[in-house]
């Protein structure tokens, strides 16, 4: 077991130490059509770990990875503007023609259907938000970042210290009043930490603000990925990255705090 353990720790760091610098660069160094194919690359593989935790027929799954590859180019090139709904229904018919075709035409059609449609709609349009929030400037990916890591470090720091009052046991029992909290405060420390750094280019009302969208956003992501595994009786979304587990694993409190920081700063 102790062995085991070296491993996957020794695992840990390597892919740390080779993923960090490279998203480092592809987010913030690359040219565009680097960044894009890294959008693609990470649509491509959430919506295959989902695909597999789901039991998706194969037929499907093979629509749905290659849909996640193209799905930012679409969002890049602004087309969802004029095809988005229509890009849904006839996606629907698809997954229906699909499922007329296969073994088991008549079990679980709704399921068959809506379960594509739900791994495009949580495994790769989430990660298209990129490309807006990079429109913003490459110092809101920064705070993205740096407020969900700050929000995941204070709640698990805090929560392993001092946790006591449990917020939803039945969906993660580990998680605490007093880690939430922790996450909350860390959050802004490291929000605020980047802000002098950058000059204090940022009100602390506006940094406060930014702190309370990520972390809260962070937190309910966190939380719906560990209902959809317990839903469906997993530990880890998958084996993508050594040592770490699934890509979902990596991102779930980014694919709800992307859309909802980025959507913020729009409509603020």
């Amino acid at each position: 077991m102790t062995k085991l353990l070296n491993v996957n720790f020794a695992l840990r760091v390597v892919s740390t130490l080779v993923l960090v610098p490279l998203a480092v660069y592809v987010f913030f160094y690359a040219p565009v059509l680097i960044f894009m194919l890294g959008l693609a690359l990470l649509g491509s593989l959430a919506s295959f770990e989902l695909c597999k935790m789901l039991d998706i027929d194969g037929n499907a799954s093979v629509v749905v990875v290659v849909l996640g590859m193209f799905t930012p180019w679409f969002i890049y090139v602004r087309s969802y503007d004029i095809v988005s709904v229509s890009t849904v229904v006839v996606l629907m018919f698809v997954f229906f023609i699909l499922k007329i075709f296969s073994r088991t035409p008549t079990g679980s059609v709704p399921q068959s259907v809506g379960y594509p449609l739900f791994v495009l709609s949580y495994a790769v349009l989430p990660f298209t938000f990129f490309i807006t929030l990079k429109s913003y400037g490459d110092v809101y990916i920064v705070l993205l970042f740096l407020g969900v890591w700050g929000f995941d470090t204070g709640a698990y720091l805090t929560g392993s210290l001092f946790g006591r009052r449990k917020i939803v046991p039945l969906i993660s029992p580990s998680k605490t009043w007093e880690g939430l909290i922790g996450g909350y405060v860390v959050s802004f420390v490291f929000l605020v930490v980047v802000n002098i750094f950058l000059g204090n280019i940022f009100l602390y009302s506006s940094v406060a603000t930014f702190a309370v969208v990520i972390a809260t956003s962070a937190f309910f992501g966190d939380l719906f990925e560990s209902m959809l595994k317990r839903s469906v009786g997993v530990k880890d979304s998958g084996r993508t990255i050594p040592g770490h587990g699934g890509i979902l694993d990596r991102m779930d409190s980014i694919i709800v705090a992307l859309p909802v920081f980025t959507l913020y700063l729009m409509y603020s």
